[in-house]
This record gives structure tokens, C-alpha cells and sequence, in this order.
């Protein structure tokens, strides 16, 4: 497969690039805003198994939160936890499927009118690498939880 061959940091540059595409510059700082902590709160009651919330800032390409669970699950601390760990623990191997799901999510989203965005989760799962040396399989759940202008 072609991309299998590439590089890491271009997973990185276009997972980047193809979310700058579809997003603007937020309005908001959402590292203490309450919605983070009822979402939380939800989350709590409905998981199954240890798990760990981030929100994306698809304009900057950078996580905005990231909750304290990421140390439970992949060992990391929240400040070592970001968008370029991200990419570098995933397997090798679903690395080329994490990026066609980002590209597909990307692409489905270009073709929805704005309401129609807040109904849709997807939902993918991949290997990622513990700090441990060990890998885990991630389930992982994107949705939007709000929407700036341009996103129509």
C-alpha cells in the first residue's frame, strides 16, 4: 500500500492541513469552560473501561484539553499529550487507516449543511503505543461539539 511508505510526520502535516481546511479560528478558550466538565460529567455516567477526553482545535491543529484520564489509559501527562504523540504512538501498521478516517470525516463534513453536523459521531479504533512500550486499542469517537461559522 502506498501509504505505508510515508513518513510519520506527513500523517501529522496532512491530518493537520485537511482539518485547517474545514474550520476558522475558534472564538473561545476552552481549556476551563464549564461545557468541558458537563461533558465530563457525561461521560462518566455512560463509558465503559478507562478512557480520556481531548478536544481539537482543528484551525491551529493542536488540542485544546486534554483530560487527566490520558495518563490512565496511554501514561502520558497532559502536557506531554499532543496532537504529534498522537500520531507518533499510532501502530505503523492503522496509521494509513487513522488518516483515511480523518479524511473521510473531513470530506463527509464538506457536504453537510451546518445543523446537520452536530447529529453524526464517528467512530474508529486503532493501536497506539503506552508510554510502557506496550500497545492499547484505542476506540475512538469524534463529534462536534460546536461549530464556528465557515463549517457549512
Amino acid at each position: 500500500m502506498e501509504n505505508e511508505s510515508k513518513p510519520t510526520i506527513d500523517y501529522l502535516s496532512l491530518i493537520k492541513k485537511i482539518w485547517s481546511e474545514n474550520s476558522e479560528k475558534p472564538q473561545d478558550n476552552y481549556t476551563n469552560d464549564d461545557k468541558y466538565l458537563r461533558l465530563k460529567d457525561i461521560i462518566d455516567i455512560i463509558s465503559v473501561g478507562d478512557y480520556f477526553i481531548y478536544i481539537v482545535n482543528p484551525f491551529l491543529g493542536k488540542f485544546e484539553y486534554v483530560s487527566d484520564q490520558v495518563q490512565n489509559v496511554l501514561g502520558y501527562t497532559t502536557t506531554e499529550f499532543d496532537l504529534d504523540l498522537f500520531i507518533k504512538i499510532a501502530h505503523p501498521k492503522d496509521l494509513p487507516h487513522v488518516f483515511e478516517i480523518q479524511k473521510k470525516f473531513t470530506e463527509f463534513n464538506r457536504n453537510n449543511i451546518l445543523s446537520e453536523k452536530l447529529q453524526y459521531k464517528y467512530c474508529y479504533d486503532f493501536r497506539a503505543k503506552h508510554k510502557d512500550g506496550n500497545y492499547r486499542q484505542l476506540y475512538v469517537q469524534h463529534f462536534y461539539l460546536e461549530l464556528s461559522q465557515n463549517l457549512n
